[in-house]
């Protein structure tokens, strides 16, 4: 029989490669775990996310049917009251008829904030642009928004610059964005509810832009860009005490980004906000 046997005479290279596969299993260990780690770490985020947005929505329904409660109970009263005819006085049915056309403008233009809300959720937003005066838009919004609240409850001002340039744009979108930042005003100015809405041409009449600015609580620096991302609100705990989940101006963001005008918000001498929105006008 034949015997054949081998030895290996470098020990020092023997030696090495042990440690070479050593080390090889220590970093496989290493990212496997690192793997592992880096897993949990991204489902956990993702939940997390998940459940912030399940509870903002959650909020949101809570706070459209809190908000549309309201003028539907506030109609239902006034309507019994001349239904029955509890009211003799012809200047106050007048004053209950009044409010119930307030409430009912009031109404539908909640409820059509809330199906574009719902819409931007689902991605489920067009627009069809249109060539048309915004000032004239504006009017229109402004003076309708105006109507839902009684005499002195506001103090609302005006300016629309001649002689515009056109624009293209959605009505009916940039009528919501127009809404979201006359509600916001209202909502998050609790000592003095005064607005100043103002239209003007810039950069040599290559945009028309549109100002809203309030006296209210204003936006800190740090959340200047964060209130335009989705759920997302300012961090000033005045802030908590008004209802909203964060979508308004995201909404308003996508909206004007899709006109392909900007939003920003600044902060003007007097206290308050500034929303500043630009549209580019139509080249003639």
């Amino acid at each position: 029989s034949l015997t054949v046997s081998a030895w290996h005479t470098d020990m020092a290279a023997l030696r090495a490669g042990a440690r070479v596969r050593a080390q090889l299993y220590r970093w496989g260990v290493v990212l496997l775990a690192l793997t592992i780690l880096g897993g949990i770490i991204a489902v956990v985020h993702f939940g997390l996310r998940e459940v912030r947005r399940a509870r903002a929505r959650s909020n949101f329904m809570a706070g459209v049917s809190h908000d549309i409660r309201t003028p539907l109970a506030s109609m239902r009263m006034l309507a019994e009251s001349l239904y029955q005819d509890s009211v003799t006085d012809e200047a106050t049915r007048r004053n209950f008829l009044g409010a119930i056309v307030r409430e009912s403008a009031r109404l539908g233009q909640m409820t059509e904030r809330a199906l574009y809300l719902v819409r931007f959720g689902h991605n489920a937003l067009r627009f069809n642009l249109v060539d048309h005066d915004l000032g004239e838009l504006v009017r229109e919004t402004v003076t309708a928004f105006a109507a839902r609240f009684q005499e002195g409850e506001i103090e609302m001002n005006m300016a629309v610059a001649a002689d515009l340039p056109p624009s293209a744009f959605d009505g009916a979108a940039l009528s919501q964005v127009l809404l979201n930042l006359l509600e916001n005003a209202v909502k998050y100015s609790p000592d003095r509810k005064a607005i100043e809405v103002t239209v003007t041409s810039g950069r040599g009449g290559r945009t028309v832009e549109v100002a809203v600015r309030d006296y209210g609580i204003g936006i800190a620096a740090r959340d200047r860009r964060r209130i335009f991302r989705n759920f997302s609100r300012g961090r000033d705990p005045r802030v908590a005490q008004v209802t909203g989940v964060g979508l308004g101006l995201a909404l308003c963001r996508f909206i004007v980004r899709e006109h392909g005008g900007t939003i920003r918000v600044e902060a003007p001498e007097g206290g308050g906000s500034l929303f500043r929105v630009a549209l580019p006008a139509t080249p003639a």
